[in-house]
């Protein structure tokens, strides 16, 4: 009945639970999509240890924030994070191992620079960093003492 004395407490606490659970479903949306750009970002990074470790501990903070509030079903959503981080620090690490091959062999990657050019977008920062090896000259001098 509508005109029941339970009804009126019965819909207040219902408009305030649906309330929180759209808040709550806010923050997730607002927290995936800001892990989802961390994510990307990894492929345009600085080739550096502090940048990729800057760039998890986003993440991580993200993930136990998430935890801490106790969401449903977040090992689902970590194990899918850490599929993709996985994949793109992997092609990072090719690519990392790919330019210092090429550098240590004193070789120019023109493969690279073809591929830079059919790029539309440009990275800013080359997949496998750009390693530089300076040149070392050793010199020796031998000395020959005759007694």
């Amino acid at each position: 009945m509508w005109e029941s004395y339970k009804l009126d407490p019965y819909v207040k606490k219902l408009s305030e639970v649906v309330f929180a659970f759209a808040e709550k479903v806010d923050e997730v949306l607002s927290v995936e999509l800001q892990v989802s750009v961390d994510i990307k970002s990894l492929e345009t990074c600085a080739y550096s240890a502090k940048t990729f470790g800057d760039i998890l501990a986003k993440i991580q903070k993200a993930v136990d924030d998430l935890s801490l509030k106790q969401y449903s079903n977040l090992s689902k959503w970590v194990q899918h994070i850490d599929l993709e981080v996985e994949k793109r620090l992997a092609k990072r690490l090719e690519a990392g191992i790919s330019s210092w091959t090429v550098t240590l062999e004193g070789k120019v990657n023109e493969t690279e620079d073809n591929d830079d050019e059919d790029n539309v977008t440009k990275l800013a920062h080359k997949l496998g960093g750009d390693p530089e090896v300076s040149s070392v000259v050793l010199f020796c001098i031998c000395l020959f003492i005759m007694w």
